[in-house]
């Protein structure tokens, strides 16, 4: 966004998972004490962008080579993306971990960004299960850099294999 409330990229457009639009949309949202502020970001956001915000569904791919995978917790709409080429694959996380340092170890750990903290144990512990099992390479904004890599299980947890 400008400092003029207008699209920063009047070309883009914004795709968003169905349910963490009507999440953040819902008018009682920014009333919240908690959220009502990003809720009134989110509101300028969609205004700006207007008819370029597109919507998705879990497991629907958004283009022919990334695949919406469901990880709600952080928010009720969080997704993961898997990107897939030349039969390769990489899951971009996004938020599913805020502290990789202790979350890989112990996925059971949440932070207080986390909405919903049942859901955000639940969703890490099956994706972090499901990319070591199919030796899935994952990247995420709070990975220390490199920022991506492998998960592999180790105990009752994981550890976290960066690329070389």
């Amino acid at each position: 966004m400008l400092a003029d409330k207008e699209a920063a990229l009047p070309k883009a457009g914004i795709y968003i998972s169905s349910p963490e639009l009507r999440f953040w949309a819902a008018p009682e949202l920014t009333r919240d004490e908690r959220l009502g502020r990003n809720a009134g970001l989110v509101s300028k956001v969609l205004h700006a962008y207007g008819g370029r915000i597109m919507t998705f569904e879990y497991g629907g791919r958004i283009t022919p080579n990334i695949t919406a995978v469901k990880a709600d917790g952080h928010t009720p709409g969080h997704t993961a993306f898997l990107l897939e080429s030349a039969g390769e694959r990489l899951l971009i996380i996004g938020d599913l971990l805020h502290g990789a340092l202790l979350q890989f170890p112990h996925p059971d750990e949440n932070t207080a960004y986390d909405m919903s903290q049942a859901d955000a144990r639940a969703t890490r512990r099956r994706i972090l299960s499901w990319v070591s099992e199919e030796n899935i390479p994952v990247a995420g904004m709070h990975i220390p850099w490199p920022g991506i890599g492998y998960v592999q299980k180790a105990g009752d947890g994981f550890v976290f294999k960066p690329l070389q």
